[in-house]
Parts: C-alpha cells; structure tokens; sequence
C-alpha cells in the first residue's frame, strides 16, 4: 500500500482489511464490510461542505444511490497527509458505467439525472427560502 494512504486511512475510525489501486483513487475495504474511495482533494473547504450537505440531501430522499464524504476522527471532512496533502475519503457505490448500446439502460440513466434535477432545484429552493427567513 502507498505510504501516504496508510498515513490518509490512519485518520479515519475504520478498521482497513484490504487496499488497492483504482482510477486515481486508493479502494479501501473495511471490516464493516463496505468499501471506500480515497482521493486527493485541492478544493475548498466551503466547497466540500456544501457537496457533503447537497449529497445528504440526496441521500435522504433515498431515489438515488450517492457516495457521500466520511469525517475522519476529528470530524472533519477532509484529511492531510505528511506532506500537507489534502485527501477526502468517500463511501463507494461498485456499480457499472452505463452501456450506451442498452436502451434500458439509457433511459434510466435519464430518468436518475431528471429525479437528480428535480432534487437540486427542492435543495436550492429550500436553501434560499431559508436564506430569505434569517
């Protein structure tokens, strides 16, 4: 395993079973069972933020699958290497790209990006409607 996902990992409190190399991104088993991406992070932290808040949203509503940032023991969203390094670790969905041979497959990848629409515009709706009451 790389040193610097082994320093990264160290940060979360998760127990790591297994680790490899993916696209860009170290896939992290855990002995819960689930598997996890670790990628190197530039943003801000507003950014990541807002992401996480807009992605538990999502995850609410329970229509569409999300992967969604983890907190390390601090509780912050974001971890930093020895070198100063950002990195966000993130739950992992193992699921295939859609197959633009299949028309099945195209239209539910248009009825998840239309149900992705409508959840963004009720999350933007209710932000500034809060925005507006303060």
């Amino acid at each position: 395993m790389n040193d610097y996902g082994k320093s990264v990992l160290e940060q979360y409190d998760l127990e790591f079973e297994n680790v490899r190399r993916g696209r860009g991104c170290l896939l992290a088993e855990a002995g819960d069972g689930k598997t996890y991406r670790l990628m190197e992070y530039s943003g801000s932290k507003v950014h990541l933020e807002l992401e996480q808040e807009i992605l538990q949203y999502l995850e609410q509503d329970g229509t569409l699958l999300v992967e969604s940032c983890i907190p390390n023991k601090n509780g912050c969203l974001y971890s930093i290497n020895r070198d100063q390094d950002g990195y966000v670790l993130r739950s992992f969905i193992d699921a295939s790209e859609c197959s633009t041979a299949s028309q099945g497959e195209l239209f539910a990848a248009m009825k998840a990006l239309a149900q992705f629409h409508r959840l963004m515009r009720q999350f933007f709706m209710s932000q500034t409607a809060e925005t507006i009451i303060m």
